[in-house]
């Protein structure tokens, strides 16, 4: 058995196990103010995201060999452990924060990790791409995305 479980083997593992987490989330999600006639919910698309991640997280399960890699990873590990806590949290808070606010936030803690320090920048950008989420999401789709504590503003 040690010898079948492998750098790749558990990293799949981890994967599975995060992208299950994720997806109990997607499933249990009530927004509770969705028209019934909607095809499409606000966790349909994350939904489908998830099970994508599992499934392909599998088949790397399944086919991960123990051989050597030619590129070292362990540099990698620290800001991709980084990014995904930031889209973890995005993922967590987005009903409680609504898709405007949440997506603002994800985006500036994503640029501000990546690097990217000119808030100059990433303020403006951030604020038209979250604006423009929201616009195709409500207004072009239709779908009742959750607006979190906007709701308390009116």
């Amino acid at each position: 058995m040690h010898g079948s479980l492998n750098r790749n083997r558990v990293t799949a593992l981890v994967f599975i196990c995060l992208g299950a987490a994720l997806l109990y989330v997607a499933l249990t999600f009530k927004p509770g103010y969705v028209d019934d006639s909607l095809v499409m919910g606000p966790m349909s698309y994350p939904k489908w995201l998830l099970i994508g991640w599992i499934t392909f997280s599998i088949i790397y399960l399944v086919t991960g060999k123990n051989r050597e890699c030619g590129v070292d990873l362990t540099k990698s590990a620290r800001p991709l452990l980084a990014a995904l806590a930031v889209i973890t949290a995005y993922f967590f808070l987005f009903p409680f924060l609504g898709l405007p606010l949440a997506t603002f936030l994800f985006l500036v803690a994503f640029c501000f990790l990546e690097g990217m320090r000119d808030f100059k920048v990433v303020i403006p950008v951030a604020g038209f791409t979250a604006t423009m989420f929201w616009l195709v999401f409500e207004a072009v789709l239709r779908i009742s995305m959750p607006r979190g504590i906007m709701d308390l503003l009116g």
